[in-house]
């Protein structure tokens, strides 16, 4: 896989102008932007800049629940499988029944292998049949955009429907009483909004929205970088009973969370859930108060993203033997686990830098996922081929379908062919974007805290990487439990520094003592024994 290094600024950098470089890298051209970033707004400064029908369509949507909780009519909110679905059904169930002392609400999250992605007909009847109650109003949470025929069903049997999403519309917009959607936030955001709008405050429902927006690879700038930076401070002095556990079993001292350990190791364990066994189980996680129970269902998941890790590594290496040359990767194969291959595409994009469906190809129905690179548009090459498919929805980076096994056939060289027609061989070279070049000399933990300021880091705020140039190889080792990282020690005219490539064990053959490289790295405290030094996670070297 070909890497291009792109410098953001080409020459060296004194650190008392090491952050003021960062922001201008990052498009901050000006002292106000600059301060906004390192100091985000109050919520309101960001709703306000939402558009005018955006804020008429949450006030009505507001005033129809307010109207069913007024007249004590039931509500069901249906939410989605993954973290960010979860997290906002959690967020608005939460509000109404807790915040709001209404117990006439109810859940239903569909299941990834009987239902399938959104507000499908199978999943609403089962929804709807799932309770004694009859549900006057129902109201989506990250789906239901995409639902055209299905709210029209719903409309027919005099159900009113409320959509708050935030995936790519189609052409044709569902018959909703209310459509809340915006796709500059996650789906818990507008759950969030939605349940602001009610007048629910409660701090610890704005770490769910941190959580989802990170698990969900969402930009970190603007308003969502507001969330985080709250969402986070919320988690830390108000966590739910269920994530405090959750954290606890993982290892993770609540003190010290940032974004990667949402990203990295609570996020994982929430779509673990919806992944291998039913989404339900965090839902209960995150909405439970009872001690015991959060145990249970902690161990669980636990164990359920154990075997999630298992099993994926599996399903890669029968895989990576495949792979061709095409412009794009189609994976196929009937022992696949159907809640693992997202995963499994995100994993060979990750690797291969090739947009890349994986389909379980076991039934008649088949389900597929896909995952893609910066440069293509996967929601929007799929579309072109909307006929094909039983349904369809997602982001321009990822998107999910159902579709018959023999269309799939028919499909699967018409996706190829584009691909190569279409998809630029530049789309598909992975690019480091290096601020700029920087000296050992001038590498400190002083430089090193200085770079909190940009923190949370996340998908538009990505960890800034640095490159040093001719710099000496001093020692070289293979490390970790599996032989696969490169140790190396580094040294610079006078000064010698430690750094780590994971996953760097297979160039080692590329290095010699005494070689003189350019290298790419991030940098990073490391505190060992009571005393922190200063580490190089190195990205590439050449």
């Amino acid at each position: 896989m070909p890497v291009i290094w792109e410098l953001l600024h080409d020459t060296l950098v004194s650190p008392s102008n090491f952050i003021e470089q960062l922001l201008l890298n990052r498009g901050f051209s000006d002292h106000h932007s600059q301060q906004e970033f390192l100091n985000p707004l109050p919520i309101g400064d960001y709703i306000t800049r939402f558009d005018a029908s955006f804020k008429t369509s949450l006030k009505d949507a507001r005033e129809l629940t307010k109207k069913y909780i007024n007249e004590n009519r039931p509500i069901l909110i249906f939410g989605d499988y993954d973290a960010d679905g979860v997290c906002a059904s959690s967020i608005l169930y939460l509000a109404i029944k807790k915040h709001l002392a209404y117990e006439n609400v109810s859940v239903f999250i569909p299941d990834r292998f009987e239902h399938g992605y959104g507000l499908s007909f199978k999943a609403l009847d089962d929804a709807l049949h799932s309770y004694t109650l009859d549900f006057p109003l129902i109201i989506t949470v990250d789906s239901g955009i995409t639902a055209v025929s299905e709210v029209a069903h719903l409309k027919s049997k005099n159900i009113d429907v409320i959509i708050t999403d935030h995936h790519q519309p189609p052409k044709e917009l569902p018959n909703a009483n209310v459509i809340v959607w915006n796709d500059q936030v996650v789906g818990s955001t507008l759950s969030w909004l939605l349940a602001l709008s009610l007048g629910v405050k409660a701090p610890e429902l704005l770490g769910l929205v941190g959580l989802a927006t990170v698990t969900d690879v969402y930009p970190l700038t603007g308003i969502n970088r507001m969330l985080v930076v709250q969402g986070l401070e919320m988690l830390k002095k108000t966590p739910l009973s269920g994530f405090k556990k959750l954290i606890n079993m993982a290892s993770v001292d609540l003190s010290n969370l940032d974004a990667y350990h949402l990203g990295w190791v609570v996020g994982p364990r929430i779509n673990a859930a919806g992944r291998m066994d039913s989404a339900l189980l965090a839902f209960d996680l995150l909405t439970s108060e009872d001690s015991n129970h959060i145990l249970e269902l902690t161990s669980k998941i636990e164990n359920l993203n154990k075997t999630r890790q298992f099993a994926t590594k599996q399903m890669q290496e029968s895989i990576d033997s495949e792979i061709s040359a095409n412009n794009l990767i189609i994976a196929e194969g009937d022992h696949y686990h159907e809640g693992l291959i997202g995963l499994l595409a995100s994993n060979l994009v990750r690797d291969y830098y090739k947009p890349t469906i994986v389909v379980s190809t076991g039934e008649c129905l088949i389900k597929g996922s896909a995952r893609s690179v910066a440069g293509v548009n996967i929601i929007e090459l799929l579309r072109k081929f909307d006929s094909y498919f039983e349904n369809l929805g997602g982001h321009p980076q990822a998107a999910g379908f159902s579709i018959t096994y023999e269309n799939f056939i028919k499909l699967k060289p018409l996706l190829i062919t584009y691909a190569n027609t279409h998809i630029l061989s530049s789309d598909l070279s992975k690019t480091l974007s290096i601020e700029f070049p920087i000296d050992f000399t001038d590498l400190s933990l002083t430089l090193v805290n200085k770079l909190n300021a940009l923190k949370p880091f996340g998908h538009g705020n990505s960890e800034p990487l640095f490159l040093s140039e001719d710099v000496q190889v001093e020692e070289i080792r293979i490390i970790g439990k599996t032989k696969e990282h490169l140790s190396l020690v580094l040294k610079q005219n006078i000064s010698t520094i430690k750094g780590v490539m994971f996953g760097g064990a297979s160039r080692v053959d590329e290095l010699y003592l005494g070689k003189r490289i350019s290298v790419v790295y991030k940098m990073s405290e490391n505190p060992y024994k009571g005393n922190t030094s200063l580490n190089l996670f190195i990205e590439d070297f050449k």
